[in-house]
């Protein structure tokens, strides 16, 4: 089962030591059980609740914001994420990640994470 298809372009490298990092910029989405692509955020259109843009029926989705709702305030529907793994530092790990709607909302995370030998145990806070 494939949750989701994008319609868009990513890149991932390991072009750096140790470090991994992925951009990503998506236009489009295509959801379980779906056989057309729509918009990636806006759920349709209040004027037209049959289009094609209503057929973005993700539980998740907040009804309220349709492309007509974007448009006026001229943001485009479009996805942009950007994450960036290392492990150059033994026994240590860090994440960062920025997801956004331009002009709409963002999002920034940092997780890390290391482990402490302890004779026969190890501890990952």
């Amino acid at each position: 089962m494939i949750p989701n298809t994008f319609e868009g372009v990513s890149f991932t490298s390991k072009m750096l030591p140790d470090t991994e990092f992925s951009l990503a910029y998506f236009l489009k989405q295509k959801l379980r059980d779906h056989s057309t692509f729509h918009h990636v955020f806006a759920y349709g259109n209040r004027e037209d609740p049959l289009s094609v843009y209503a057929l973005n029926d993700d539980s998740a989705m907040h009804r309220g914001i349709t492309l007509d709702a974007l448009e006026q305030r001229g943001i485009e529907d479009r996805l942009f994420v950007f994450e960036m793994k290392n492990r150059s530092i033994e026994d240590f790990f860090i994440r960062f990640n920025y997801t956004a709607v331009p002009k709409l909302l963002s999002s920034f995370m940092v997780q890390s994470s290391y482990r402490v030998e302890m004779d026969e145990w190890s501890v990952i806070p």
